[in-house]
């Protein structure tokens, strides 16, 4: 699908930060991927959000191939 004219696209970025505990050791890594919304205008750049969800064979699937190979699975809220 191309993109319209005279229209841009919102870049992407990946955030990475590391958590540390008080000893100064990594307690765990954290990353985000984040969209550059802030470049866009209101009825100039679009008139509709929107947030993709998967559906739910999509889920099973996912959950019964990491059973199977035996990996962990987290689970995540975003708002």
């Amino acid at each position: 699908m191309a993109l319209p004219k005279k229209k841009k696209t919102v870049v992407l970025k990946w955030i990475y930060k590391t958590k540390y505990n008080e000893d100064g050791n990594v307690q765990k890594y954290k990353v985000r991927f984040v969209a550059k919304g802030y470049t866009s205008q209101l009825g100039v750049d679009f008139t509709k959000t929107f947030a993709p969800i998967p559906r739910m064979e999509t889920i099973k699937i996912v959950l019964a191939l990491a059973t199977q190979i035996q990996l962990q699975v987290f689970q995540l809220i975003i708002k």
